[in-house]
């Protein structure tokens, strides 16, 4: 469902960006590299929608946990305000935690691009996809032992 709203929101994010700040340097040939980020971050947050739909085998509601990992996004995901604006310390921190990898990451990709950072960024989600995949196959282990436990 997201990969399939992400083109017209593509689409819709190109024209206004091109009215109200012109055409950037060599976008077209970006575009594909920075499209391979925006997939890495969709898959980020799917992979982070299964872990949260998970607890609902523990949890009678799972949706607070969704409005939390929301907000999260929009604070650390770079959403509210640039990750450049967080306090000194805490900005090293903040690069490297997978709600930018699914936000603020691929939209820096797509706007002031660098092979040297479109590694980063896509060697990150990888790492992140990677780490997130196991979690998820932990949880529902443990949530279909917990199932045939209990007799469903």
């Amino acid at each position: 469902e997201s990969l399939v709203k992400l083109l017209p929101l593509i689409l819709i994010g190109f024209f206004i960006a091109f009215f109200m700040v012109g055409l950037l340097p060599d976008y077209f040939k970006i575009l594909p590299l920075g499209f391979l980020t925006l997939v890495g971050g969709v898959i980020l947050n799917s992979l982070w929608f299964l872990i949260i739909g998970l607890c609902s085998f523990w949890l009678e509601d799972a949706f607070p946990f969704l409005l939390v990992f929301q907000k999260i996004i929009f604070i650390f995901g770079g959403l509210f305000f640039p990750i450049e604006y967080l306090p000194d310390w805490s900005q090293p921190i903040v690069r490297i935690l997978p709600f930018t990898f699914s936000a603020y990451w691929p939209a820096k990709v797509m706007i002031d691009f660098s092979f040297n950072k479109y590694f980063f960024v896509l060697s990150g989600q990888i790492i992140w996809i990677v780490i997130l995949f196991f979690i998820s196959v932990v949880i529902f282990r443990s949530a279909v032992r917990r199932l045939h436990v209990q007799g469903g």
